[in-house]
């Protein structure tokens, strides 16, 4: 549990921007009682605020999209500013200056100009979802592509020959991220990395990702902090739809590029390897729309993800599989996931919105290395997050945003070894063998299988494991405004607290605890 009282924005962390600014006439001074009116087809009604007595005003917990802002005053003409582009939790400063004139007179302030964080210093890249959807950096289009591309991070396959990737910043293991939706603990308990996190890029507003400088109010860890938010629909239903399809023979090679001997073209050894290759087979589906107009809006996506990854093997690792199992089927590795998404937006008031969502991300793996002759590593990762947001504006002076949520995201269980029989002990046949306290023990492995594996490389580990975890998020953010001080102040206080955070480890061994047979190559003279 955590409770902090901070100067920074606390409002970032679950997603809210906000826009703020002087009012001032023609000469420079201040003009107070102004009316300020923010309208978007991100807000579900428009957000208003009078300007104080210094011409200062406040437009709050605002989602992010395009933006237009209007000031009105009794004497003054009307001013308007249009296409302003408020990111995912940030906070811009936008001033006005009225003249002279009436109500009925308009000026308006149009173009692109840029706009500046001004509550708080830090390393913070926003991307928005429409520029994952419209520029995939790889095939399978995950929506933690975008950290190829941030500074200060760096990557590398991940380690069960399934294409996708392990993301490392600050220099530390890629466990140790902090991924939010909505200001909810996103990733799984018993393991935080970005590749156990999954969703359909249909679903993504904007993301924020905070590399260095990340404030008290922020959950605690040592990597990345990364806070995704969603879209919530309109006033008007709109939706998209979009299916991703690649082939074994949409996956490019070097072999024309290659020397003709055949120690470098396989296709032309008399044994033929299998490449590492990319098969993707998805689908990615939204729509969004008002259930009431002006007052209620829903947001649901589907992804199904079909994905295959070849198996790098050499003409001689298949060779080998091939002697000692001549009816071998040579397979590929598999990840199969249903990922839904849905949310229902809520103006409770004019001052309190109210946000529930859930998500699932429950995907099946295997995770087979080139030595083996039948399946034997599967696994599973994700679940179900469950959560909901209510922030209020209190006045001109206090902001409030609570938040409770379930997570349910764990590692494999029953379902996830269903389909795959395994029988007998894991059969492992070494290029040789030698006496170790007084067993004989196998070095250079050549293949192995026959049973599961705990895909760590150890031979022999005839065994399965049930990986459950949960947590439980409780927070509550305080903004609270100050003026007369010499100036203008922000003072915040939050509260976190995870009431319930646990994983289990379940080991169930196999074939009656008879699990390693091994064996060795012998000279048949």
């Amino acid at each position: 549990m955590i409770l902090l009282l901070v100067a920074v924005n606390a409002a970032a962390q679950t997603g809210q921007g906000s826009l703020r600014g002087y009012v001032k006439d023609e000469q420079g001074g201040a003009v107070p009682g102004a009316t300020i009116t923010a309208t978007s087809a991100a807000l579900i009604q428009p957000a208003t605020a009078v300007t104080d007595s210094e011409g200062y005003y406040r437009l709050i917990n605002l989602p992010p999209g395009t933006y237009s802002i209007a000031a009105e005053l009794t004497g003054f003409a009307s001013y308007k500013r249009e296409e302003i582009l408020l990111r995912a939790g940030a906070t811009f400063q936008v001033d006005v200056t009225m003249k002279i004139g009436t109500l009925q007179e308009t000026v308006t302030v149009s173009g692109d100009s840029p706009m500046l964080e001004v509550s708080k210093p830090s390393n913070v890249l926003n991307i928005s979802g429409e520029f994952q959807r419209d520029m995939p950096i790889q095939a399978r289009r995950n929506w933690s592509d975008f950290l190829e591309i941030t500074p200060g991070v760096h990557s590398r396959p991940f380690d069960d020959g399934s294409g996708r990737m392990v993301y490392f910043g600050h220099s530390t293991e890629h466990f140790a991220h902090v991924i939010q939706l909505e200001g909810a603990i996103a990733s799984n308990y018993q393991d935080a990395q970005v590749t156990y996190v999954a969703m359909g890029a249909d679903m993504i507003d904007d993301v924020q990702v905070k590399t260095g400088g990340v404030d008290a109010s922020a959950p605690m860890g040592v990597g990345l902090n990364i806070n995704v938010i969603t879209k919530s629909g309109g006033n008007q239903f709109k939706g998209s739809a979009a299916f991703a399809y690649q082939s074994k023979d949409m996956n490019g090679d070097n072999v024309k590029n290659c020397s003709p001997s055949p120690g470098c073209n396989p296709s032309a050894s008399p044994g033929v390897g299998t490449p590492t290759t990319a098969l993707v087979k998805q689908f990615d589906g939204g729509l969004g729309g008002p259930i009431k107009r002006d007052r209620v809006w829903f947001f649901g996506s589907l992804r199904r993800a079909d994905l295959e990854s070849g198996i790098s093997r050499t003409a001689e690792e298949v060779g080998r599989l091939k002697t000692f199992f001549p009816d071998v089927t040579l397979f590929n590795n598999t990840t199969k996931s249903w990922q839904p998404y849905g949310k229902v937006t809520a103006k409770l008031t004019p001052s309190h919105e109210l946000a529930a969502f859930v998500q699932q991300d429950r995907l099946l793996a295997t995770g087979d290395r080139e030595y083996h002759y039948s399946r034997a590593v599967m696994y599973s990762t994700g679940g179900g997050l469950y959560g909901g947001k209510l922030t209020s504006v209190w006045g001109q002076k206090i902001t409030t945003t609570l938040l409770a949520a379930y997570n349910n995201k764990g590692g494999s269980n029953a379902s996830t070894y269903e389909g795959f029989p395994g029988a007998g002990p894991t059969i492992t046949i070494h290029n040789a063998a030698n006496l170790q306290g007084g067993r004989l023990v196998g070095t250079g492995r050549l293949v192995s299988g026959g049973n599961f594996d705990d895909g760590t490389g150890s031979a022999g580990q005839a065994a399965i494991s049930y990986l459950p975890s949960s947590q439980v998020t409780l927070r509550a953010d305080l903004t609270y405004f100050k003026d007369g001080w010499a100036g203008s102040h922000e003072f915040q206080t939050g509260f976190f607290g995870s009431p319930r955070s646990t994983y289990d480890t379940e080991t169930i061994y196999l074939n009656d605890g008879f699990i390693l047979e091994e064996r060795r190559k012998v000279d048949p003279a």
